[in-house]
């Protein structure tokens, strides 16, 4: 929860939204950030998702030598999200 509190801190017109886009969606019904400047209007960041992933990845030492995948989707969700002003 603290990586989505960041990226929302970082660029204010994202915001938490419950997903509730398609049963099918491996982000239906979690938390994710969305408001992001992309032709599909449904397009959003699950951060527990991706720290699970992320986890996983760690166990597995796949992530070994690779940048930090923290970093990634912090600078990839305020790079896509609205500019303010």
């Amino acid at each position: 929860m603290y990586l989505g509190e960041l990226i929302v801190k970082r660029a204010p017109g994202l915001e938490w939204r419950f997903f509730d886009k398609g049963k099918t969606n491996v982000s239906f019904h979690h938390p994710v950030i969305m408001g992001f400047d992309v032709p599909n209007p449904n397009y959003n960041v699950d951060p527990p998702w991706a720290v699970n992933l992320y986890a996983h990845g760690l166990l597995n030492d796949a992530a070994e030598g690779e940048e930090d995948a923290f970093v990634q989707i912090v600078e990839s969700s305020v790079a896509e999200a609205p500019r303010q002003g």
